[in-house]
């Protein structure tokens, strides 16, 4: 039961990424939404995702942060590309930079 309440979380919490970023709306809090649904899903081990979804998913949020970061004139030498065997240490690296970036923005 847990399992599945972590997943929705999860889900929901991306379905706000993904739609913020595509608006243009992206937030703090929506940022600390989607670290919070990971951090779950990671100490719970309640979902596993596959390597190439994984990756892709990192690649994207990945690229975002570049951007965001470019324009807002924020240090790209802190975001490094993404390692296929860190993928979550990766992708929470660039939620947190996403973080700094909207904390001096």
């Amino acid at each position: 039961m847990q399992k599945e309440k972590d997943i929705k979380a999860f889900e929901k919490a991306l379905k706000a990424y993904l739609g913020a970023i595509q608006k243009g709306k992206l937030s703090l809090k929506i940022i600390n939404n989607l670290m919070e649904s990971i951090e779950t899903l990671e100490n719970n081990k309640s979902i596993k995702l596959s390597k190439g979804e994984l990756n892709v998913f990192v690649d994207m949020i990945y690229d975002y942060t570049l951007n965001l970061a470019n324009d807002n004139g924020f240090d790209l030498k802190q975001i490094k590309k993404p390692s296929s065997k860190k993928n979550i240490v990766d992708l929470q690296k660039y939620l947190d930079v996403q973080k700094q970036i909207f904390a001096v923005a």
